[in-house]
């Protein structure tokens, strides 16, 4: 009788740390952005998807675990070939699906969300409220 009662016991015991562990909060925000993210669409405050050219699809966001960010664009210039701009800064989960971000000394606070695993950023207008644009990134 005293080894189905340690048994229980001991069953109990592993039951409840796998609960617990499986109910931890460490899927915080910070860890599903950091990576790379490749631009999907770009869409304008009236509906409009902005159809990217090949050129503009390499776009990567890079979200990086010591709270930096790589923003490289693409665009072609008047000869036609596909150039590179690559901006670097820092970033802040501000809660509220808000981001801090800070580059060239200038701060910006970005609203994002998750959408079906894609990363989507609100767009604003000058006066800071959503205008109904956003861009779409993939994770890669």
């Amino acid at each position: 009788m005293r080894t189905i009662k340690n048994a229980m016991i001991l069953t109990l015991v592993v039951c409840v740390n796998v609960f617990f562990t499986s109910c931890s909060d460490d899927d915080t925000p910070q860890d599903t952005l950091i990576g790379k993210w490749q631009i999907l669409k770009d869409v304008a405050s009236n509906g409009e998807v902005d159809e990217l050219t090949e050129c503009e699809k390499k776009a990567v966001l890079e979200f990086k675990s010591d709270n930096t960010f790589k923003d490289v664009s693409y665009e072609e210039n008047m000869n036609n070939e596909c150039v590179s701009y690559t901006e670097e800064g820092k970033w802040k989960e501000k809660g509220d699906n808000i981001l801090e971000v800070t580059r060239e000394g200038e701060i910006e606070e970005v609203k994002y969300y998750f959408v079906d695993g894609n990363l989507k950023f609100l767009g604003e207008d000058e006066e800071g409220k959503e205008n109904g644009s956003y861009t779409l990134y993939q994770k890669i």
